[in-house]
């Protein structure tokens, strides 16, 4: 099993730790993770799975070359997963507001559950909650990660 898988299964224990969130305080503290893990699935899959295993390391090049070459099909890599790592980490800043309240289009404002939508503020993704987001990243990388199995294995073959 590729190391990266385990980085990816801990990032969907911490974005359903986010959904079980009590407080502003714990879904920031979830998110970081999260999100931090999200983009720490590329890192190990490069610089562990690939470094133990040539043909890895060869099916990682080309699907990294894909999603270079087409950046919008890939955009929950890089306009979420990258990008609102590197806010956090970096700038320690949410593209996000713990907000129970929300506004209808009508004007109309609602109460709702403590966090239950956070919606990104700004960029490709915004008004997306930031857990269905998570969701899109996890599932993308299962997607990735899937293709770079199954080539690798085909190169060993």
């Amino acid at each position: 099993m590729l190391r990266s898988r385990q980085v990816l299964d801990d990032c969907r224990r911490a974005t359903a730790l986010a959904d079980s969130a009590a407080s502003g305080q714990d879904l920031r503290v979830f998110w970081v993770a999260a999100i931090s893990l999200a983009r720490a699935v590329g890192h190990v899959l490069s610089n562990v799975d690939a470094v133990d295993d040539p043909a890895v390391a060869e099916a990682n090049r080309l699907a990294f070359t894909g999603w270079q070459s087409n950046r919008p099909a890939n955009a929950v890599y890089w306009d979420f997963v990258c990008a609102e790592r590197n806010l956090v980490l970096k700038q320690y800043e949410l593209n996000w507001q713990y907000d129970p309240s929300l506004v209808t289009a009508d004007g109309d404002l609602f109460e709702l559950d403590a966090g239950l939508y956070c919606a990104i503020d700004s960029g490709p993704f915004e008004g997306a909650d930031i857990r269905d987001m998570l969701d899109m990243a996890i599932d993308w990388w299962d997607r990735q990660l899937d293709w770079i199995e199954a080539d690798a294995l085909s190169r060993r073959a």
